[in-house]
């Protein structure tokens, strides 16, 4: 199925401001990594380029179907209560979640073609909180297996500590189905819906073709992501070699900590990961941006 047949609405710009990086495979199969590098000018990195991408494109994230399609050219009072309404569906406390958890959204839908079943955003009865249970719920169609994708999402200054926790919430993502089932997604066409409410029925018959991914965007703080007075391709090169060496030693706990967990050991995993020059700042940046209603903090 093309991702207009199931509903997919990220916007495929986000993989223009990212590298893919190579990395050494794990010896477990069923746990697989996906990691990247924010792309750079000649001397700069562009995160700032990157978390813009994000803040303009929160109301596709933040809305539902029935309120995007109120939004048009000839209706600028719709637009900018709908665009109020999206904002305010933000945790606002600067070390937030929601800022890897649309992160998360973009990889599901545009790497792993992925569709989000449920949009939690509009589901929370306040801004000042987070929704419980997966940070997200993505189903796609891969030839000829469906996968339910059960999402998590930490960012910190820590890699190892936000493996930890993302391991620990991963634990606790049991009761999403009957959630999936309840609120699935207008933005997926009614064949489609069906089809995936089918998959989610404990009591369906023939599974052979069906698959659970755990998948979880790590989002951690990174010194050697800039090189005073190198630029161009000597940056690139020295930065990426740096990530590869500094990713491959993380990505041996991440084995050793899934393999030694009786509760996660034999389940799937999928790994996003993006290093940032300064967590804090760059999550401080994004929920300034929300609370002021326009990017002029980026």
């Amino acid at each position: 199925m093309s991702r207009e047949d199931i509903g997919i609405r990220a916007k495929a710009e986000f993989n223009d401001l990212l590298y893919e990086i190579a990395i050494k495979d794990v010896t477990n199969a069923n746990i697989k990594g996906k990691f990247y590098l924010i792309k750079y000018t000649h001397d700069k990195i562009r995160e700032e380029d990157f978390i813009k991408f994000l803040f303009n494109n929160i109301t596709t994230y933040s809305l539902t179907k029935e309120e995007r399609d109120r939004l048009g050219p000839e209706k600028s009072d719709e637009i900018i209560k709908l665009a109020q309404t999206a904002f305010s569906r933000f945790v606002k406390n600067t070390t937030t979640g929601e800022f890897g958890e649309i992160i998360l959204f973009h990889f599901l839908e545009l790497t792993e073609g992925a569709v989000q079943i449920v949009n939690k955003m509009p589901l929370k009865t306040s801004g000042n909180v987070h929704s419980f249970g997966a940070d997200a719920l993505h189903f796609s169609f891969k030839d000829n297996l469906k996968v339910l994708y059960l999402g998590e999402s930490k960012t910190g200054k820590s890699f190892s500590e936000i493996l930890n926790k993302s391991l620990t919430s991963t634990e606790n993502h049991s009761n999403d189905l009957q959630l999936a089932c309840n609120y699935l997604s207008d933005d997926i066409p009614d064949t489609v819906r069906k089809e995936i409410k089918d998959y989610l029925n404990p009591l369906k018959k023939n599974k052979e073709d069906f698959s659970k991914v755990h998948a979880i965007f790590l989002g951690y703080q990174c010194d050697q992501l800039t090189y005073p007075g190198q630029s161009g391709k000597e940056l690139l090169d020295k930065v990426i070699a740096a990530y590869k060496e500094e990713i491959e030693t993380y990505f041996k706990n991440i084995e050793e900590q899934i393999k030694t967990n009786e509760k996660l050991s034999d389940q799937n995993f999928l790994f996003f990961v993006i290093p940032f020059t300064n967590i804090d700042d760059l999550r401080s940046k994004f929920a300034g941006a929300i609370n002021n209603g326009a990017a002029i903090n980026i």
